[in-house]
């Protein structure tokens, strides 16, 4: 039998800001691919919860469906371990299915029989690209959110609805739409956590299904766009957005009796954008995920997107513009970051001197005022 040590070095936990229902995610390296991973292992008491392990069981379905969608975070193994001594395990022996789901399901009820636990390893997306640290902004508690800017919140909206017409279209809702769980580099989005998702079963009929993917997308709005948009929880909108333990007996609880979103903050919000979103969130909306896109479409041609819609060459001039200011800007934030560090190093070396001191915290401060997440 192959141990643990063989396969995976496991270091602490990283899931301090989206603690999931079933699971704990720990950092690891993968020795295998040698690639480091996030590690997730289902929790020590549902070890003989049977709608825990099905769960588990749907979620690594559902991640091995969308595999070739881009956001969805990609699968590097799954497999069971035996350490029922610690949460985070660390000795004990492992089967690795090396990514194969159709053997880590023939397994599964054997080894939850035996005393095992499951796990999925994944890939490991960068914590400063999670949208809650993003929009938690530079001092990390929220006092000041910051959102997205429009250039970059439009091309997260369509390829979320790019996503969501792909999973829809293979009868799967994501539904657990949260900053914790959205990952923005600027350019791409990438979701992880698929443990509240939902495979709608043949049997359900046309309008059960279409009544769950409207709520996918009415969710959708909420807990990703509102905050990208105004870098604000939709449910204390005058604040960053705040971790949110997540559940199948949850997430329906967090969206349900939401019609409107306060967009007043946001004086340089996109004409149209807030209106837009508030009328689908309306309960008797008929407005889809397709329509929605094709609306925000036409607002991003205003912007000098070329999206289908007539687009003007001054609006088309703007927006390269706005995308290198953007750019420059983008590289001015990570300058002042580096002189940070260097005051500070030089603080460090030479304690005696003040002006290092001085430059630290005047950077610090003007780092403070930054303009993007």
């Amino acid at each position: 039998m192959t141990s643990l040590q063989q396969i995976y070095e496991v270091g602490q936990y990283i899931d301090t800001n989206a603690l999931g229902y079933s699971a704990r995610v720990a950092r690891a390296t993968h020795w295998v691919s040698g690639q480091d991973v996030a590690l997730k292992v289902l929790r020590l008491e549902h070890l003989q919860d049977a709608k825990v392990w099905k769960q588990f069981a749907i979620e690594s379905y559902l991640l091995d469906m969308l595999r070739d969608t881009s956001p969805i975070v990609k699968i590097v193994d799954y497999g069971y371990i035996s350490d029922l001594d610690h949460e985070i395990p660390s000795d004990g022996e492992i089967i690795s299915c090396n990514g194969q789901l159709k053997q880590f399901g023939q397994e599964m009820q054997s080894r939850m029989s035996g005393g095992w636990r499951p796990y999925i390893a994944l890939e490991l997306l960068p914590a400063e690209n999670n949208l809650l640290n993003l929009a938690r902004g530079a001092d990390g508690d929220g006092r000041r959110p910051l959102r997205l800017p429009t250039e970059e919140g439009l091309s997260l909206a369509m390829q979320f609805c790019e996503f969501l017409l792909t999973a829809h279209a293979r009868e799967v809702v994501y539904w657990d739409h949260k900053p914790e769980h959205i990952y923005w580099d600027g350019s791409r989005l990438r979701l992880i956590d698929l443990n509240v998702s939902r495979f709608l079963t043949p049997d359900l009929s046309g309008r059960v299904k279409a009544a769950e993917k409207t709520k996918d997308l009415r969710y959708m709005l909420m807990g990703a766009l509102y905050t990208a948009f105004t870098g604000r929880d939709f449910r204390f909108q005058h604040q960053a957005p705040q971790p949110t333990p997540s559940s199948p007996h949850t997430v329906e609880h967090r969206f349900n009796g939401l019609s409107h979103l306060d967009f007043s903050m946001e004086e340089a919000l996109l004409p149209g954008l807030g209106e837009l979103i508030n009328e689908t969130l309306k309960p008797e909306s008929k407005i889809t995920v397709e329509n929605f896109l094709d609306r925000l479409r036409q607002l991003a041609a205003t912007m000098g997107w070329d999206a289908g819609y007539p687009v003007s060459e001054e609006a088309r001039a703007a927006r390269r513009e706005i995308q290198q200011g953007l750019s420059a800007l983008r590289q001015a934030q990570e300058n002042l970051s580096k002189a940070r560090q260097h005051f500070l190093s030089a603080r460090a070396l030479n304690p005696a001197d003040p002006e290092s001191e001085r430059l630290y915290r005047e950077a610090g401060e003007f780092y403070q005022r930054r303009v993007l997440p």
